[in-house]
Formats: C-alpha cells, sequence, structure tokens
C-alpha cells in the first residue's frame, strides 16, 4: 500500500492549494451567475467559459498530483501561471473600483510569487523524482 503522506510533503500543500483554486472558481462561478440577473454580457460568457475551464484544470491537476502523476505536474506548472496573468490581467484592465496603484503592484507581486514558488519547488529534482514512474515511493526512513 502506498504512503500518500511520505516525503516529499510539499507535493500535497500544492494538491490542496490546486484543489483550493478549483473551488473557488466553481464558487466564483455560481456566485457570478447568481448576482447576474436578466441577459449577461458578452464579457461574462467569455469569465464563466474561463472560470469552467479552471475550475476542471485544477481539480484534474489536484487528482495528478496526488497520485503524483508527472501529467497532474505539468497540468498544474501550465495551468499556474496562466490562471495568474489572466488574474493579474483583471487587477490592472479590471474594474477594481478605487484600487490605488500601489495596491495593484502588491497584487501583481503576490500573484508573481504565487506561480514562483509551485514552480521552483516542483522542479528541484527530488520532487521531479517522486513523480517519475520508474522511481519507487518514498518509504518511511
Amino acid at each position: 500500500m502506498r504512503n500518500y503522506f511520505s516525503r516529499p510533503y510539499g507535493i500535497y500543500v500544492i494538491a490542496v492549494w490546486a484543489l483550493v483554486l478549483g473551488l473557488q472558481n466553481i464558487a466564483r462561478l455560481i456566485y457570478t451567475l447568481a448576482v447576474s440577473s436578466g441577459s449577461p454580457p458578452a464579457q461574462l460568457y467569455t469569465y464563466e467559459w474561463v472560470s469552467v475551464a479552471f475550475s476542471l484544470i485544477f481539480l484534474v491537476a489536484t487528482f495528478g498530483l496526488w497520485q503524483r502523476k508527472n501529467w497532474g505536474r505539468w497540468l498544474f506548472l501550465a495551468a499556474v501561471p496562466l490562471f495568474f496573468t489572466v488574474a493579474t490581467f483583471g487587477v490592472f484592465f479590471g474594474n477594481l473600483g478605487d484600487i490605488s496603484t500601489a495596491t495593484r503592484w502588491g497584487l501583481a507581486a503576490r500573484y508573481a510569487v504565487s506561480v514562483a514558488l509551485p514552480w521552483i519547488y516542483l522542479n528541484l529534482a527530488f520532487v521531479k523524482n517522486a513523480f517519475s514512474p520508474t522511481k519507487e515511493p518514498f518509504t518511511n526512513d
């Protein structure tokens, strides 16, 4: 039986993060559909489809990361920069009300860190080896 909580633990932290991102997009989609009355504008339709796509991608990546499948790692690594690029675009070009320029740059910096940390971690040699199909899973020492 495979011990899912053997090293490296960060994989599971990232898997839970992917799950939260997927569920967050679903919740945001449901909220957006609930508050939009009448015929929504074309941008809302685009938002709905993008939100559904990101939800599915992150939920599938969660499964792959949790199972230590390399496709899950790659899916997450591809989805995160795309997701946060869209979010950063929204910070600078979306209607966020009275948010200062400094606050917008602060959000963009947090998004950049959110992309950099999993990219660095999931590309460390010992973490990549955990996803390799030819390697045995870690044992408890």
